[in-house]
């Protein structure tokens, strides 16, 4: 979740020039939406390879190329979640300070409760 906290002063520092196009109609929001993803895609993938190649080995979890790929998914997968919460919250406050405030309460809270999870044959019908 630290990715959420990188992306809100990234998606705040370029919201003025973001605005100033699309007033001029240079682009849609869509595609900036499309091509901030797809820049900041490389520099995901490479935080999540070191995370996870770091993390992996050095606490010596199940060996073999399978279990490996399985956690760097996961870390990727985790990267996204991420950025789209960073990027979530910078659409729904105005400033930085609450959107990083929001954010860290929402880590927080996610942090604490992730791991929480009752026996599978106690889990009721309707969640």
């Amino acid at each position: 979740m630290l990715s959420a906290e990188i992306t809100i002063p990234s998606m705040y520092r370029d919201r003025v020039t973001l605005f100033k196009h699309r007033s001029a109609e240079f682009y849609s929001g869509r595609i900036a939406y499309v091509v901030q993803v797809l820049v900041d895609t490389p520099l995901s993938l490479l935080e999540a390879f070191l995370l996870a190649t770091i993390s992996y080995f050095w606490v010596d979890m199940r060996s073999g190329p399978k279990h490996y790929f399985y956690f760097l998914g996961t870390l990727i997968a985790l990267e996204c979640v991420g950025q789209a919460l960073g990027r979530f919250l910078c659409a729904v406050f105005r400033k930085q300070v609450t959107a990083n405030a929001m954010s860290s309460i929402v880590i927080l809270i996610f942090g604490t409760v992730g791991g929480f999870m009752p026996p599978y044959s106690q889990i009721h019908i309707f969640l």
